[in-house]
């Protein structure tokens, strides 16, 4: 019951905004409490309800309050993507929450203990703890720990008409000549969900075919989100999986961005982007000289323009900045609109990205200016 109550103490300051008060005492005291009866029962084994000792721990790891004022402090920052659906499963205010390790432990070790999240008993705690996997492992730029449960897979296939799905007729397609070249099949399958998934989200944001039911959409979005976080490195790629290792892993990276930016949006204070562009500049620098940027220019393109974005108000942002004026000049591209056809032929969302883009577009552009006039 503290647990719940505990959990139930952080909705209400955070939803009363914008401030989140660390020390509220009726907070802190269902907090203390949790922690007290959760030693308790830890220590007659033989006694343990293991559902209701997750649950506990759960509300404890997913509602740190503490870190969410931290970050709120110290990074006021302004997100440069307009992401759609933040608020679906309150991502925009637990993609701001750091778990605290010793709890995502022990869930680990209760849950594999029991024979997973299928053998969770209490409604919704099995999908609930698996979303909490989900997200820790895209902020920490890990895998998730546990398969995906099977009832959440019966989402159906894809289905948009080629007329409601317009203007993104081409999403995605852009990837199908990069395959065994710099994509293997697995990531090849992901960049599709992700595309359909973006397809399905424009659709509803500008009321061509309203999403309904949202369960289908969540459980879709986190098998995407899922599928994407257990991509291998490019370190643990197969022999001969792709013929261009680093090509592979800067859209690993790319893909990174997207997802955060459109199909697993987490908010900008939760310091992702700029962790995500201080990975891939020098990724993309070390391999500068590599044959593959030659064979892809466009591919190029569209991860320095994701990095850009996502560079925003940081020491990388010259960089992208910079290596975008290279490459438009050699596709000999002048105009926002040159880039944005080029854009939607990989993963690119209009609504969500094009407004951070003009911005660094018009560096781009003035940058351009500068050099020709010294």
């Amino acid at each position: 019951m503290h647990s719940m109550l505990f959990g139930a103490q952080v909705h209400l300051d955070v939803l009363r905004g914008p401030q989140v008060k660390v020390d509220n005492p009726v907070r802190l005291y269902h907090k203390i409490r949790t922690m007290r009866l959760l030693q308790e029962e830890l220590k007659q084994p033989g006694k343990i309800c293991f559902d209701d000792v997750l649950l506990a721990i759960l509300a404890l790891s997913a509602n740190e309050i503490e870190t969410i004022a931290n970050t709120i402090k110290e990074k006021k920052i302004q997100s440069p993507f307009n992401s759609p659906l933040t608020s679906l499963q309150w991502l925009d205010i637990y993609g701001c929450i750091s778990h605290i390790e010793a709890h995502v432990l022990a869930m680990r070790t209760i849950i594999d203990q029991l024979g997973g999240l299928e053998k969770i008993e209490l409604d919704g705690l099995a999908e609930v703890v698996g979303l909490s996997d989900i997200l820790g492992a895209t902020q920490r730029l890990s895998k998730p720990h546990w398969p995906l449960l099977d009832r959440t897979l019966k989402f159906g296939p894809f289905e948009i008409d080629e007329t409601v799905r317009s203007p993104l007729t081409i999403q995605g397609q852009s990837f199908a000549e990069l395959e065994y070249f710099g994509i293997s099949q697995q990531m090849a399958n992901v960049l599709q969900s992700m595309a359909d998934l973006t397809i399905i989200i424009d659709c509803h944001c500008r009321g061509t075919k309203p999403i309904k039911n949202f369960t289908p959409l969540i459980d879709r979005r986190n098998s995407a989100q899922h599928a994407l976080m257990s991509l291998p490195s490019g370190d643990e790629l197969l022999e001969d999986e792709v013929t261009s290792v680093c090509l592979y892993e800067a859209i690993r990276h790319a893909a990174f961005i997207y997802s955060a930016a459109v199909t697993f949006p987490l908010p900008a204070m939760s310091g992702h982007f700029h962790k995500l562009a201080a990975i891939l500049q020098p990724l993309l620098e070390a391999s500068k000289f590599d044959t593959c940027w030659r064979h892809c220019p466009t591919t190029l393109l569209w991860i320095l323009v994701l990095g850009g974005i996502a560079a925003s108000d940081t020491e990388e942002r010259e960089w992208f900045v910079k290596s975008i004026a290279m490459v438009v000049k050699i596709l000999q591209i002048g105009t926002w609109e040159q880039v944005t056809e080029i854009m939607e032929g990989f993963l690119w969302l209009d609504s969500a990205c094009d407004a951070g883009g003009r911005i660094l577009w018009a560096e781009v552009k003035s940058g351009r200016l500068r050099s020709s006039s010294e």
